[in-house]
């Protein structure tokens, strides 16, 4: 719901943490019912889900003081600007590999079904965390070899270097899917 970094700096007394913790306790048991229940549509359960989310959300806000609020709307506000500009600068990155409208439906359908696979797998409450890590691992590594099948070896090398200038000599990335397609 909200990264650790964010939680920590809301200098949560004990009290609140305990309240947050039974309160995420309930609406993952909510969540999981919903998820379970065969007599519900698709629709009915985005509404219910929808809904607890929103209840989760209103019980948040009635347990922060007025201090806490404003810095996680700061906090917010500061997540949605790194968004944007992370989504400018991988829209400027495709254009400078400049793909063919082929490349780039491929790897957009390839990144939409990399993103249904881990959704999938985050769902998945048969597994365990290490588990999903293990899977979402190998669906990261098959969507990376499958870049390799759509990009030109003179492309993914253009990649590789953008990624080192970008991010030093590793060059990884910090991305929970495979890269954006416009």
């Amino acid at each position: 719901m909200h990264d650790k970094k964010t939680m920590q700096e809301l200098n949560l007394t004990e009290s609140q943490k305990a309240e947050l913790k039974t309160q995420r306790a309930a609406a993952k048991a909510q969540l999981e019912s919903i998820k379970a229940d065969g007599s519900l549509t698709e629709a009915q359960k985005a509404e219910k889900v929808k809904a607890v989310h929103q209840e989760q959300k209103t019980k948040m806000q009635a347990l922060l003081t007025t201090e806490q609020k404003a810095k996680m709307a700061e906090s917010r506000k500061a997540q949605a600007e790194r968004g944007k500009e992370t989504g400018k600068k991988r829209k400027q990155a495709y254009k400078d590999l400049n793909l063919t409208s082929d490349q780039s439906a491929k790897l957009k359908a390839q990144k939409e079904a990399s993103k249904a696979k881990i959704d999938a797998i985050k769902n998945n409450s048969s597994l365990t965390e290490e588990q999903k890590k293990a899977q979402v691992k190998e669906v990261m590594k098959s969507s990376k070899a499958d870049m390799k099948n759509i990009l030109t070896a003179e492309q993914m090398k253009k990649m590789q270097e953008m990624k080192k200038n970008k991010h030093g000599k590793g060059g990884k990335m910090k991305s929970s899917t495979s890269p954006a397609v416009s």
